[in-house]
């Protein structure tokens, strides 16, 4: 029975090149491209991005279909200042019917983006095949690890599972100045499971419960090996699955420091040897290698998981280099709110269920009585939105 924890594996589709031995780690890791802007004035950078369906070498020796931002997946990296507009100009190169026989439509959405109404790509409003739009984002928030993708209306699910999203990191001037890793040691990483077929095509069911896979990618490598130099690398971790919550941690037990989340940089950072992260949840981490020697090798693991899906990629010390990086004891204190700022107060009463077919009582669902119905109805509204992915909220 799939559910909104690490399991879920669709176990009728074998683990395709992925089991013990010489099988694991083989690849190195892709990193997306950071994305030029094709024109900037005083205020603004603006891109094109145009979405096509391409094949890709996921696994050696063959081509994976996909449907990607610049026929890649993930999609380009995108770089942007805080009080800086950015402008991303979609042209949409989808069939009217594409992979999995989704219709080709698109909405592409900012998410973590504070945008006004008719920029945030909403379900319905389309990008139609053959068409262009673009959407203006203001970037008038903290700096965080935010990630734009497909938002069509009962397609979000197989769009982004066969490729359409990307990363895009908001930073400042402060959070530049407080000296952590930076530049070839500032790495994004996605966190994907997937299911493919013997002949390399990725496998959609369309899962009511949520789709899980039993290959795990990062950054659209399968389970890849990644050289680094004993020193601090700043890590922005995405779990871009469709249901698969993960809890990363290293192998050698050893402890790493969040950074920020969602929102952004905490007020200080916070030492943990593990870390939870639902679908679409960001981290920004700091991971130090200097304690382990040159030649040596730690794995990023998913403590969640099993077999196929229990180790998500390997750290390489193969060099030694100097490490002018910092990790401040603390970064920028966050405002907190009280009641008595409050101008109205609202109160909400959920009862029922999805279109009254959960039945039960407010406050109580009738699937599971220790789940409030609210929260039942939020669930089925995602996994309807979400054509079937059942994306826990």
């Amino acid at each position: 029975m799939s559910r909104c924890d690490g399991g879920g594996e669709n176990r009728s589709i074998p683990p395709f090149l992925i089991g013990a031995g010489d099988n694991l780690f083989t690849q190195a890791l892709y990193i997306p491209p950071v994305l030029t802007p094709i024109s900037t004035t005083s205020t603004t950078d603006s891109y094109d991005l145009a979405l096509r369906e391409a094949d890709v070498e996921i696994i050696p020796g063959k081509l994976t279909r996909i449907m990607g931002f610049n026929g890649l997946t993930p999609g380009p990296t995108i770089r942007a200042r805080v009080g800086r507009p950015v402008v991303m100009s979609h042209t949409n190169g989808l069939p009217v019917t594409t992979l999995g026989g989704a219709p080709g439509d698109v909405a592409i959405h900012l998410h973590g983006g504070h945008v006004p109404s008719s920029e945030d790509g909403f379900p319905t409003d389309t990008i139609r095949p053959g068409a262009t739009r673009s959407y203006t984002y203001p970037n008038n928030q903290l700096p965080a690890t935010l990630w734009y993708h497909d938002h069509a209306m009962g397609f979000t699910g197989p769009h982004v599972w066969f490729g359409m999203a990307g990363f895009y990191i908001l930073t400042d001037d402060y959070e530049d100045g407080l000296g952590l890793p930076r530049d070839a040691y500032e790495i994004p990483l996605v966190i994907q499971d997937r299911n493919f077929n013997s002949t390399g095509k990725l496998v959609y069911t369309g899962n009511w419960n949520g789709e899980t896979g039993n290959t795990i990618l990062v950054n659209g490598t399968i389970q890849p090996h990644f050289k680094v130099a004993s020193r601090k690398y700043r890590f922005r971790v995405l779990n871009g699955s469709n249901m698969r919550k993960y809890r990363i941690a290293m192998s050698n037990g050893q402890p790493f420091h969040v950074l920020g989340m969602e929102g952004g940089l905490l007020p200080a950072p916070v030492k943990v040897t593990s870390l939870v992260l639902a679908s679409a949840e960001r981290a920004d981490i700091v991971v130090d290698f200097s304690s382990l020697p040159v030649g040596s090798s730690v794995v990023l693991q998913n403590s969640l998981g099993s077999g196929s899906t229990a180790n998500i990629m390997r750290f390489d010390v193969d060099r030694a280099e100097p490490d002018s990086s910092q990790l401040p004891l603390e970064f920028r204190p966050l405002e907190k709110l009280s009641a008595s700022q409050s101008v109205r107060t609202r109160s909400f009463t959920f009862s029922g269920g999805m279109m009254g077919m959960m039945g039960g009582a407010p406050g109580s669902s009738t699937e599971n009585p220790s789940i409030p119905t609210g929260w039942m109805q939020i669930r089925n509204w995602a996994r309807w939105r979400f054509g079937s992915s059942g994306t826990c909220p």
